[in-house]
């Protein structure tokens, strides 16, 4: 799954839940783990293309992974909003289940074709500065 799901996860929770929303996730991602590997020498044998020996060749059970990541990235690629250059409160405005008022919609917007352009505006002042 690579960092993906541990960078999305940072950056949609709201900052008042996201410690225990993260929790929350490492969790489901520990469980879904475990249960994959409990799972795979049986989903292997079971989905072998071998008969003469099924356990010696578990390419079914990678087919299986494969098609349901592929799956996934497909919906991934087509459902998650791109978050590249926006704000926290701009993202937490895209995952707004209410939905998202005008103003909030306008800065998404504006944020996107500045990420686009590369065009960064520095707004903060961090420390001393002459």
């Amino acid at each position: 799954m690579s960092p993906i799901p541990w960078t999305m996860n940072a950056e949609i929770f709201p900052l008042e839940v996201r410690a225990k929303a993260m929790g929350v996730t490492t969790m489901v991602n520990w469980l879904g783990n475990y249960a994959m590997s409990a799972t795979f020498l049986d989903v292997a044998e079971a989905l072998s293309t071998s008969r003469t020996c099924p356990s010696a060749h578990p390419d079914g059970a990678f087919f299986l992974y494969s098609a349901i990541s592929a799956g996934f990235w497909v919906w991934f690629f087509f459902k998650a909003p791109e978050t590249k250059g926006l704000h926290l409160h701009e993202i937490a405005a895209l995952f707004d289940p209410k939905g998202a008022n005008l103003h909030e919609l306008t800065d998404v917007e504006e944020s996107r074709q500045r990420a686009s352009s590369g065009s960064f505006v520095r707004t903060h002042s961090f420390g001393n500065s002459k």
